[in-house]
């Protein structure tokens, strides 16, 4: 569904086709977050990230927006 049409289903569900109480924007901003909270609680945005190992090295960055780490591989295991 696009969000255009979530807003209208939305609208249908809440029986305020027509109404003026809800701004379509503020509509538009309640689908973006509840999306991001989608994507962040079941981790539906996947990336991978490699970097260079350093010996002595414990610690290293996250990589920015990181939400959580999947697997650590070294080595290929």
């Amino acid at each position: 569904m696009t969000p255009s049409e979530i807003n209208t289903a939305a609208r249908q569900m809440m029986n305020a086709v027509g109404d003026s109480f809800w701004a379509d924007e503020e509509i538009y901003n309640h689908i973006y977050k509840a999306s991001e909270e989608l994507a962040k609680e079941a981790f539906l945005i996947e990336r991978t990230f490699t970097t260079v190992s350093v010996a002595g090295q414990q610690e290293y960055a996250y990589p920015t927006y990181t939400l959580g780490i999947k697997r650590v591989t070294y080595d290929g295991r």
